[in-house]
């Protein structure tokens, strides 16, 4: 073995390589420059923390019916226990409440153009039709929505 092709430099283009774990972050200049890549990622950080609220106010039920249970005929550990129901429950609420609160900022802010249980963004780079026919997709100025 010569030690001129163990050592041989190869090339690699940074272009090529691809992180599996972020995929094409960042990729989408055009979305970076209309705002709709920052809309994208707030609304799944948003569901991800509604997820895992849900999953805190399930955890907290359990606990709390665990609590109930355990504690026999203690009347501090049955009040304590019910507590945290309560709390529980009130944190359902918020995390249902919260999706009213962002359906009506969205509502305001984009005049019924953002429907956050099926989010579409209007993209002036995919249009379909015949380009000039007034009244079809394609015309100038027309957006389309792109489903995310």
């Amino acid at each position: 073995m010569n030690l001129k092709t163990l050592f041989k430099p190869t090339i690699i283009y940074a272009q090529t390589l691809t992180n599996p774990v972020t995929g094409n972050l960042g990729s989408d200049s055009a979305g970076a420059l209309d705002g709709s890549l920052f809309l994208n990622y707030a609304v799944k950080m948003w569901r991800t923390a509604i997820n895992l609220g849900a999953l805190a106010v399930l955890l907290f039920y359990v606990l709390a019916a665990y609590d109930w249970l355990t504690s026999g005929s203690d009347p501090k550990g049955v009040d304590q226990a019910k507590q945290k129901f309560v709390n529980a429950t009130i944190g359902l609420l918020l995390l249902v409440s919260s999706f009213a609160i962002v359906a009506f900022v969205g509502e305001l802010l984009f005049e019924g153009e953002f429907n956050l249980l099926q989010l579409t963004f209007p993209s002036s780079l995919t249009t379909s039709g015949t380009p000039g026919e007034p009244g079809t997709p394609g015309e100038p100025g027309t957006l389309e929505p792109t489903p995310i």
